[in-house]
């Protein structure tokens, strides 16, 4: 199902997973996994780590949510699923 949730800076955005709010860099992002990452492309024996991969959602027009929901939403709501019939 997807997911709505609304930015600090008040941005309507939809996660088609449950996304995490991130106090660091202040916003709403889900994971998508993790990627390995050779550490020197021209040498492959240097050694790989893993990279964190995230999504921050797709933007959507002002007053979709309210559309959606039949409510407001603000940044402080934890995200809202909707639910398919």
């Amino acid at each position: 199902m997807a997911f709505l949730a609304i930015s600090r800076d008040n941005r309507e955005l939809i996660f088609n997973e449950e996304p995490e709010y991130d106090r660091i860099d202040d916003c709403w992002r889900q994971s998508d996994g993790e990627d390995l990452v050779y550490n020197d492309y021209a040498d492959f024996s240097a050694g790989i780590h893993r990279e964190d991969k995230y999504f921050y959602g797709i933007e959507l027009p002002k007053g979709s949510i309210r559309k959606l929901i039949g409510r407001e939403l603000t940044w402080e709501d934890e995200p809202v699923e909707l639910k398919g019939e």
